[in-house]
């Protein structure tokens, strides 16, 4: 039972990698530097889009990964792994109401993480946003299957949102020709 250092997520963060990297998807560790605030990892999700290059070309399609505890307390027994996903397209056209009743359908299907839609603090910019929470023991790595499963599934999540949210968008440029008679 210990408070979880910069060397301690660093290693969990090279095991974690050892094993996507196994697995052929991409990952990297982006080190604690005067602007950050702990290292994390960034890893390249995975995709079914067969045309990925040019689907998310200015697309990053990649999560993070924080790794903390719940408090300072050096009695902890866990340690979470948050894996955060930005999902990047544009929401002015998407109508609210229904991009709300998606957040809430897929909150409602998922199985361990959450989705939320917001405004970014620092720009006022709308995202859509999901994370997803792993826990372990503080005294071992986090199970690699469990993270690679989250990780794929991340992966899946992320194209499934893509395809939705273009839904919804030319669901609300349709209502907008009929309702101004433009059929």
């Amino acid at each position: 039972m210990a408070i979880i250092t910069e060397h301690d997520r660093k290693k969990e963060f090279e095991h974690i990698k050892e094993f996507l990297d196994a697995l052929d998807v991409a990952a990297d560790i982006a080190e604690t530097g005067a602007d950050q605030g702990q290292t994390c990892l960034m890893i390249s999700l995975p995709t079914e889009v067969e045309n990925w290059k040019e689907e998310y070309q200015t697309d990053l399609h990649l999560a993070t990964g924080y790794l903390f505890q719940l408090s300072d307390d050096e009695e902890q027994l866990t340690k979470y792994l948050m894996l955060y996903m930005p999902v990047q397209v544009d929401l002015r056209d998407v109508d609210e109401l229904e991009l709300l009743r998606l957040v809430n359908e897929l909150n409602r299907k998922m199985r361990i993480g959450t989705c939320f839609y917001g405004t970014e603090e620092n720009t006022g910019r709308v995202l859509l946003q999901v994370k997803w929470l792993i826990g372990g023991r503080v005294d071992v790595f986090l199970d690699e299957g469990v993270v690679c499963e989250a990780v794929f599934e991340l992966g899946a999540l992320y194209d499934q949102l893509k395809e939705q949210l273009a839904g919804l968008e030319g669901n609300r440029h349709e209502r907008d020709r009929t309702d101004t008679g433009m059929e």
